[in-house]
């Protein structure tokens, strides 16, 4: 039976084996309970699936917040994130962190932003004028009458 789950464990994708080394640290049995408590394809485990998208990855994170992502992702760490349960002000301080950089980055997309809009009105109404002083010349050399002479 151990060789049928090596071979088994050989055509997945690295990241179904972390999933499943993670289904076993949360203790719990089956492949198909662990993705029907993240919300998932009960079968995904089981599946040939190749990639993970954050389709699969949020509901995960969302159902056990314990689980470490970089272990998931990239094979860093443990499956469970050391300490999480014990305090989870930690994993919330760094939630609250994190937003507040987004936070502090939307407020300066938004500047940069009305910045930009700024400049493009300003060089559009130059445009305007530049366009009506083209016109006027044109109007005047087109009253001219030239001559050339040989």
């Amino acid at each position: 039976m151990g060789a049928k789950k090596n071979d088994t464990e050989k055509s997945r994708s690295i990241y179904i084996n972390r999933l499943d080394d993670i289904r076993e640290a949360l203790g719990i049995k089956t492949a198909a309970t662990f993705c029907m408590e993240a919300g998932l394809d009960k079968n995904l485990l089981s599946s040939k699936q190749k990639e993970l998208t954050t389709k699969h990855l949020v509901p995960i994170i969302l159902k056990f917040p314990q689980v470490n992502p970089y272990y998931i992702l990239l094979g860093v760490g443990k499956p469970l994130l050391e300490g999480f349960g014990k305090d989870d002000s930690i994993a919330a301080r760094y939630i609250i962190n994190e937003l507040q950089n987004v936070q502090m980055e939307v407020r300066t997309l938004l500047t940069e932003n009305t910045k930009l809009k700024c400049q493009l009105t300003r060089l559009e109404e130059e445009k305007k004028e530049n366009e009506g002083k083209d016109t006027e010349i044109q109007q005047e050399n087109n009253g001219k009458i030239s001559i050339k002479s040989e």
